[in-house]
């Protein structure tokens, strides 16, 4: 039987719409195939912002990624409302 991730996901369906987009397109950076997604409607700034709050380099391959930074990124793109 599958554990609990090490991370709380803020919001489960925006978590696995980042993971599938981000394997869309295995060969593109996860800065680039975030980028790509109009799914997230946000700037660069706002995606390297992200990626860096989570501890994620924006020239990472989206295979490189573990489930924890995924969850983390995804916190940090769709942080729960207050």
């Amino acid at each position: 039987s599958r554990g609990q991730p090490c991370i709380a996901i803020t919001n489960e369906k925006a978590f696995e719409t980042l993971v599938r987009v981000s394997f869309a397109q295995p060969r593109k950076t996860i800065l680039n195939a975030l980028k790509a997604s109009n799914y997230f409607n946000r700037g660069k700034e706002e995606i390297v912002a992200s990626l860096n709050s989570a501890g994620i380099d924006p020239q990472r391959r989206p295979q490189t990624i573990s489930i924890d930074e995924y969850g983390r990124l995804s916190n940090a793109l769709f942080p729960p409302s207050p």
